[in-house]
């Protein structure tokens, strides 16, 4: 430890990522505070929450752009679909059991995961853009239900 010590927090943070996690770590469970470098952990731990948030947003998604292909074309829906609905339902599901102080940001999050699943399933099933709800055709309840699936199509076994 008298090594790391020695360095400079800024450039070990720059250089050498892990070394510097261990380093913090370190300093942190000794009491060292005196030592930790403050700014770049502030940033990291920021940074921990924001992924956190970003992990949510993409699982719903992928939900809802699985959702509107299977709504556009249920003749091209696949077991690896289902299955890509279903893992990232279990997703959703964990982060909020883990991260329950992202609860309240659902509603926001699933809005902007809409937008981009819109485009994403455009783009994907080559189908124009404006025949896709602007609005989702689907709750926030729904998509994190396991039991939803677009009317007419078949629930998976």
């Amino acid at each position: 430890m008298d090594t790391l010590d020695a360095k400079d927090p800024d450039t070990l943070y720059e250089q050498d990522f892990v070394t510097w996690t261990e380093r913090q770590a370190a300093l942190l469970k000794e009491g060292r505070l005196d030592l930790v470098d403050v700014a770049n952990l502030a940033e990291e731990i920021e940074s921990l929450g924001r992924s956190q948030i970003s992990a949510l947003r993409s699982s719903y998604k992928l939900i809802a752009m699985h959702l509107l292909k299977l709504m556009k074309q249920p003749e091209k829906a696949t077991p690896s679909r289902e299955n890509t609905i279903n893992r990232e339902r279990g997703n959703v599901i964990d982060l909020l059991d883990e991260n329950p102080g992202m609860r309240p940001k659902r509603s926001e999050l699933f809005a902007k995961a809409y937008v981009s699943a819109r485009s994403d399933a455009a783009f994907e099933t080559q189908i124009d853009l404006e025949h896709f709800p602007e609005e989702p055709p689907f709750s926030l309840e729904q998509i994190e239900s396991k039991a939803f699936w677009p009317p007419g199509f078949p629930r998976p076994r």
